[in-house]
C-alpha cells in the first residue's frame, strides 16, 4: 500500500452524505456533510452532481486526482448471516488448506442460498478445538475436530448495483463497500463522533481489523500459515 495514499470515503446516511479523506497516517484531510432529501424524485441526478462537485473540491484540497473511493453504508439495510463451519479430523493435523476450504465452502453456501445479496464482510466470531473455545491457536495443531463461527455481513445486491452505477457516471471506481454496523464494534470512541466511522473504515481498508477474514487466494500461499486468512489466529 502506498505510504502517502489518500483514502476517500462517501458515507451514506438516511438524510445526508458525508465526504471525507484520510491519509495512511490517519490524518483527516477533508470532511463535508451534505443534507439529502431522499424523497426527491430527481435524487439520483442530484446525487451525481453533488458527488462530482465534492470530488472536485477534494482533489483541490489534497492536490491530486481521485480515481477510486470507498462507500460506507449506514442505511440500516445490512443483513447478518451466521454460520458454524466444522471439520472432523480424528486427531489429525489441521492444515492451511483445511481452514481455507472450510471458509470458502461457507462463503459459497451463503452466495448460493442468497442470490439477492452481496457479501460485504466476513469476520470470525470465535473458534473451537475439540469443542473447547480458544482465545488463540498455534500455526498448526492436531485435533479430533475444529470449528469456526463466521458472520457474513451482506447487503441487497440491487442497491449495491445502484451505487456502482451512480459512481460510474462520475468515472470513479469503488474500491470497497463497508457496512457501518460492522465498524461499530471497533470504533475509537476517543475520537470526535463525526470521525469515528471513517477512521474505523480506514482500518478496514488497511487490513488492520484482526477478526476480518481476508480471502486472497493468489496471495495466501506466499504468506504464513494463517496470516492472510485472519490475523486473529496468530496475534
Amino acid at each position: 500500500m502506498e505510504k502517502n495514499k489518500t483514502h476517500i470515503f462517501l458515507e451514506f446516511k438516511n438524510l445526508k452524505i458525508v465526504f471525507s479523506a484520510f491519509n495512511s497516517k490517519f490524518e483527516n484531510k477533508y470532511r463535508n456533510t451534505i443534507n439529502i432529501d431522499f424523497f426527491n424524485k430527481d435524487i439520483l441526478q442530484d446525487l451525481s452532481v453533488i458527488i462530482r462537485e465534492q470530488i472536485i473540491k477534494i482533489e483541490k484540497e489534497i492536490g491530486h486526482f481521485i480515481n477510486e473511493i470507498n462507500i460506507i453504508l449506514d442505511l440500516n439495510k445490512s443483513i447478518n448471516i451466521k454460520l458454524n463451519i466444522f471439520k472432523k479430523k480424528e486427531n489429525s493435523k489441521i492444515t492451511y488448506d483445511d481452514i481455507k476450504y472450510l471458509i470458502q465452502d461457507a462463503r459459497q453456501q451463503v452466495v448460493e442460498q442468497n442470490k439477492d445479496l452481496t457479501i460485504l464482510h466476513i469476520y470470525l466470531e470465535n473458534f473451537y478445538i475439540n469443542k473447547i473455545k480458544k482465545i488463540k491457536i498455534l500455526n498448526s495443531f492436531n485435533a479430533d475436530d475444529f470449528s469456526v463461527n463466521l458472520n457474513f455481513i451482506c447487503y441487497p445486491k440491487h442497491e449495491i448495483a445502484d451505487f456502482k452505477n451512480l459512481l460510474v457516471k462520475n468515472q470513479i471506481k469503488i474500491n470497497k463497500f463497508i457496512c457501518n454496523k460492522y465498524l461499530e464494534s471497533f470504533m475509537d470512541k476517543s475520537l470526535p463522533r463525526e470521525l469515528q466511522s471513517s477512521h474505523a473504515a480506514l482500518k478496514t481498508i488497511m487490513g488492520l481489523n484482526e477478526n476480518e477474514v481476508q480471502m486472497v487466494p493468489k496471495i495466501i500461499k506466499n504468506k504464513g500459515f494463517f496470516e492472510r486468512i485472519f490475523k486473529f489466529f496468530i496475534k
